[in-house]
């Protein structure tokens, strides 16, 4: 069965773009030989904050590839395939936290809300059903 072997993020600033970041998503995927046809590989990022256990991750930002679509075409052939997605984003769609902390009174040290990102790659098998005609001309 087809797998996600690893997945990491990494966010870097883009010096020439204030206010814009580099989210770039490695994925590790392995197929064997029963998974070969074609899949479905889609990425979105989240925002983790436990102070809204209730209303579960955020969604914030969602890949959308050449296709026009939120998910990337993939023809699985047997073995390992890793698969690397970079976007330049908003740096303020990362900010899934909002304001700042008082650290420290005297000197004054305030610092903003740190924040939790991660990334959910999803991998999921095409099924396509037979073509059905109507009657008529």
């Amino acid at each position: 069965m087809a797998t996600i072997k690893s997945t990491t993020l990494e966010v870097s600033s883009v010096p020439a773009q204030p206010g814009k970041s580099r989210v770039t998503v490695t994925s590790m995927l392995a197929f064997t030989l029963a998974d070969a046809g074609n899949w479905k590989y889609s990425i979105n990022l989240y925002g983790s904050d436990t102070n809204e256990p209730a209303t579960g991750p955020a969604l914030i930002y969602t890949f959308i590839y050449s296709n026009g679509r939120p998910y990337l075409l993939l023809t699985a052939q047997p073995g390992e395939q890793t698969i690397q997605e970079d976007r330049i984003i908003d740096t303020s769609l990362l900010d899934e936290d909002p304001g700042v902390k008082v650290v420290k009174l005297h000197p004054l040290i305030i610092l903003p809300n740190q924040d939790e990102v991660y990334a959910l790659v999803e991998l999921s098998r095409i099924n396509v059903s037979n073509t059905w005609k109507s009657f008529g001309v």
